[in-house]
């Protein structure tokens, strides 16, 4: 059964949960004036299924899936988007990498498949123990919430007249206010750049959480690790491994989309090979 998109109804369900995830920040604003214009909401199962996501995740870790969704005024959050995006490709070719390096130079030593799988889960678990302890040493102290809360104080009781009022507060005339309301509630992607020039603080923060880098870190080296494990599992001895490094360099060429990073992974598992066997052998 083909994915079908969203109906604007469905739609207009996902905006409001939306707004509550929001609550208490100008983007709640932002979302009611698009609500607005919307039909009346519908939930149906997939719509729950989605709004379930958004509760547990979070408006911004949501945002490359609201995108792809073609969220009306998705894209305040592309920014967000792109740097998730940008993240998981990194923690993906580092883990393609030292992965397929770890299982070329077993394989150049001729061990044996369960080897080869304990090898690759220590180093899938070793990985992202290290890969989270340095997120947490690069992550900035002062949060987002605390910023957030101290500019919401700054906008006084403004904010409560809605965008208008923020916008209003933060000193932009009112023929261009109007303006740029009209064009959220027809259009937002053709006025979400001026919108963002004039009133900035509507822009989500680009830091992605701790919480969010751990649980992309996560999710990526254990599928590989997992995927990986089961491959040379349930195959005949070097055929899986041959299986596991075509999938990695499928995923490389697929997802990473850069032909250099790429020649760089294969070259490096062929080093490593290489000069595994010729060890081996010595």
């Amino acid at each position: 059964m083909r994915w079908q998109p969203l109906s604007e109804a469905e739609q207009s369900y996902l905006i409001r949960l939306l707004s509550d995830q929001e609550s208490g920040d100008p983007r709640q604003w932002y979302w009611l004036e698009i609500a607005q214009t919307m039909p009346a909401a519908q939930k149906t199962p997939r719509t729950r299924l989605l709004g379930i996501a958004i509760k547990l995740f979070g408006n911004k870790a949501f945002s490359p899936i609201l995108l792809l969704l073609k969220i009306k005024g998705a894209e305040l959050y592309q920014q967000v988007a792109r740097q998730q995006v940008d993240f998981a490709q990194k923690t993906l070719c580092d883990a393609l990498l030292f992965s397929g390096s770890v299982l070329a130079l077993l394989a150049g030593f001729q061990l044996l498949t369960a080897s080869l799988q304990f090898a690759l889960w220590c180093f899938g678990l070793t990985a992202s123990a290290w890969q989270i302890w340095r997120n947490h040493r690069l992550a900035t102290p002062e949060t987002q919430l605390d910023i957030e809360a101290s500019e919401m104080e700054k906008l006084g009781s403004e904010s409560s007249l809605g965008l208008t009022g923020c916008l209003l507060a933060a000193g932009i005339p009112a023929t261009v206010s109007l303006k740029l309301l009209a064009g959220i509630k027809d259009q937002p992607a053709t006025v979400l750049n001026e919108l963002l020039v004039h009133y900035p603080r509507l822009a989500p923060n680009t830091n992605l959480s701790k919480a969010l880098k751990n649980g992309l870190t996560l999710s990526i080296n254990l599928t590989i690790t997992a995927i990986g494990s089961w491959l040379i599992g349930i195959s005949p001895q070097y055929w899986g491994l041959g299986l596991v490094m075509v999938l990695f360099a499928i995923l490389a060429a697929g997802i990473l989309r850069q032909k250099h990073v790429t020649m760089m992974l294969l070259t490096t598992w062929l080093a490593c090979f290489a000069l595994a066997s010729i060890s081996h052998y010595i």
